[in-house]
């Protein structure tokens, strides 16, 4: 989050972007985030993926 919020703030530094600009950007990328977390599609997706994850760190632990 750090790391993506100093980018934003770079690029209003470098005169690449407006302020309103980095802001909105930050607004319209939780709003995402807000909308695939009710989305069943991309839950189980994301379940689906935690699972391989874990069976990664497990066969990475023997």
């Amino acid at each position: 989050m750090k790391r993506g919020h100093d980018f934003g703030e770079s690029r209003v530094v470098c005169n690449a972007h407006w302020d309103s600009d980095v802001k909105m950007g930050r607004v319209m990328g939780k709003a995402a985030v807000d909308c695939l977390w009710t989305n069943s599609d991309f839950l189980t997706d994301w379940n689906g993926v935690e699972k391989e994850i874990q069976q990664i760190f497990d066969s990475n632990s023997e």
